[in-house]
């Protein structure tokens, strides 16, 4: 592995299983109380050199405790769980420095949700204790959702985007597949709701969305560059903004 950047511990998922059990019954504080920076049943990157240290993790669960508790922890507050997820996402990206292979592996997340972070998890969730936020899973995990929304999209852009926003980008392959092509319709979508719009945020990226997806089929997006593909793509909003208007105007 040459790549600069951090691995993290992997816990296993009999362990991650077993501290799901564990915490079922527990409030948000005695859940606090187990937070830990290591855990005896972890495994590593076998061939990795920069080893995330224990402080390095210490200073991580400060920061992002540090922002749950400005968003209302350890009071469920169900309000202002889009800002903890838009404040998070781009301070996991910057901090934890993680390489990409070892943020694709689900037992990096089992640790950071379940071991480093577990009171946090379970606060963001409420009464919604699944397992899939527990346990690595791509799109439902707690930290791994939220670490995966910046790097696909860029630390400005997950700070802003709605969830729903950042979900209607990326389902598609032909977007997500090219992380330059997702930040730029990510951009252009941010642009567009700067103003005033006569629809949701989220009505008018599916709106713009379905645009996109029939232009994939006769443009390859990743053969522009970034000034064709940014113009394009604002172009493809202004069309959408229009047949919107010209909609509420006939209806």
């Amino acid at each position: 592995m040459t790549a600069s950047g951090n691995v993290y511990p992997r816990l296993d998922s009999a362990a991650a299983d077993e501290l799901i059990r564990n915490h079922a019954s527990l409030e948000i504080e005695a859940i606090a109380a187990l937070a830990a920076t290591s855990h005896p049943r972890v495994s590593w990157y076998e061939t990795a050199t920069s080893r995330v240290s224990e402080n390095q993790l210490r200073e991580l669960r400060l920061v992002i405790l540090d922002i749950a508790r400005d968003e209302g922890y350890p009071v469920p507050t169900p309000r202002r769980y889009a800002g903890f997820d838009q404040r998070v996402s781009p301070e996991l990206l910057r901090r934890m420095n993680i390489l990409p292979a070892d943020a694709s592996h689900p037992g990096v997340w089992m640790f950071i949700s379940l071991v480093l972070l577990p009171d946090v998890a379970v606060w963001r969730w409420a009464a919604d204790r699944h397992r899939d936020r527990f346990t690595g899973r791509q799109h439902r995990d707690t930290f791994r959702r939220l670490w995966s929304r910046a790097y696909a999209v860029g630390e400005h852009a997950a700070a802003q985007l709605l969830e729903d926003e950042f979900t209607g980008i990326m389902e598609r392959t032909s977007i997500a597949g090219d992380p330059r092509v997702a930040k730029a319709v990510a951009a252009a979508h941010l642009s567009a709701v700067a103003e005033e719009l006569p629809v949701s945020r989220t009505d008018l990226l599916r709106e713009a969305m379905k645009r996109i997806r029939r232009m994939s089929v006769v443009v390859h997006f990743p053969a522009l560059d970034g000034a064709q593909l940014q113009r394009l793509l604002e172009e493809v909003y202004r069309d959408t903004l229009e047949a919107i208007g010209s909609r509420a105007q006939s209806s």
